[in-house]
């Protein structure tokens, strides 16, 4: 059980099932009933508290306007992204969905084992596709609809055409949405390169994983998906994150718009400048560091079990999954060099 409250409780989301998830949202309008046996995830208005839970079924909710009911009513995840785009929003599960709402009064029932994404007018959502049976729509003019029907990726990539975007995916689809009335579907194996414009610090990553970015730029979306090594610079590089086993690498960036999140069966976090927050990891091989510095050195080697703080001291998170690792960076930009295994 997991309780966190907000800094308005009068808002209660109450979780019926194994995995109950008590959160208080600042306003108090917003009941998040749950009837499936999975988690909550609730990502705080104050951004540096980043709350996420990695059971099998899993619900992450981040409501800045709390009008909207999403009630969800199969075995899959539902992920909502208010108009504030410092949340971030993965989702994990073969049955999810991902939705941004600009307004949030619109209600998100899911009925299907399949993915939706949709993205409003703000570009910073992110827009990460998981799944052989997905759904993506991107809004930026709600009459563009994109539906994706195959096992396949899904890129986006919008007005900033900075971002070098190749993707190396046997099943992929590019859209390129400037004007949303156009759909630009790519149905063949291809490769993806993604480079960001400050190279400085290493996070080396040595199995084969998943990885996602998402650009500075927040309107490019590049999520990429197959067992391959990725290599990332921090802007200080004293600060080598070094990675031997098979796990799941999660990277944010200060610059909340940037993603790199690598999902493989184990998670490392790191959460930089404000360490108030408990966050007790109980499981076999997880790894939890807080980097106020950038000069440590946080190589994984083994099993093991590391406790960190957040910024926000009042949220206690304990998490008793088997295999988490989830990192948040302080870096502006990074350049991602991907290499095959």
């Amino acid at each position: 059980m997991l309780e966190v409250t907000l800094r308005n409780p009068q808002a209660d989301i109450p979780i019926y099932l194994p995995l109950m998830l008590e959160v208080t949202l600042s306003n108090p309008q917003t009941d998040i009933p749950i009837y499936l046996p999975l988690m909550l995830e609730v990502t705080l208005s104050y951004p540096q508290a980043h709350i996420p839970i990695y059971l099998p079924l899993m619900l992450e909710v981040t409501l800045r306007n709390p009008q909207a009911d999403i009630p969800i009513y199969l075995p899959l995840m539902l992920e909502v992204t208010l108009s504030n785009p410092q949340a971030d929003i993965p989702i994990y599960l073969p049955l999810m969905a991902e939705v941004t709402l600009r307004n949030p009064q619109a209600d998100i029932p899911i009925y299907l084992p399949l993915m939706l994404e949709v993205t409003l007018r703000n570009p910073q959502a992110d827009i990460p596709i998981y799944l052989p049976l997905m759904l993506e729509v991107t809004l930026r003019n709600p009459q563009a609809d994109i539906p994706i029907y195959l096992p396949l990726m899904a890129e986006v990539t919008l007005r900033n055409p900075q971002a070098v975007i190749p993707i190396y995916l046997p099943l992929m689809l590019e859209v390129t949405l400037s004007n949303p009335q156009t759909d630009i579907p790519i149905y063949l194996p291809l490769m993806a390169e993604v480079t960001f414009r400050n190279p400085q610090a290493d996070i080396p990553i040595y199995l084969p994983l998943m990885l996602e970015v998402t650009l500075r730029n927040p309107q490019a979306d590049i999520p990429i998906y197959l067992p391959l090594m990725a290599e990332v610079t921090l802007r200080n590089p004293q600060a080598d994150i070094p990675i031997y086993l098979p796990l799941m690498l999660e990277v944010t960036l200060s610059n909340p718009q940037a993603d790199i999140q690598i999902y493989l069966p184990l998670m490392l976090e790191v959460t930089l400048r404000n360490p108030q927050a408990d966050i007790t990891i109980y499981l076999p091989l997880m790894l939890e560091v807080t980097l106020s510095n950038p000069q440590t050195d946080i190589p994984i080697y083994l099993p093991l079990m590391l406790e960190v703080t957040l910024s926000n001291p009042h949220a206690d998170i304990p998490i008793y999954l088997p295999l988490m690792l989830e990192v948040t960076l302080k870096i502006h930009r990074l350049t991602s060099q991907s290499t095959y295994t």
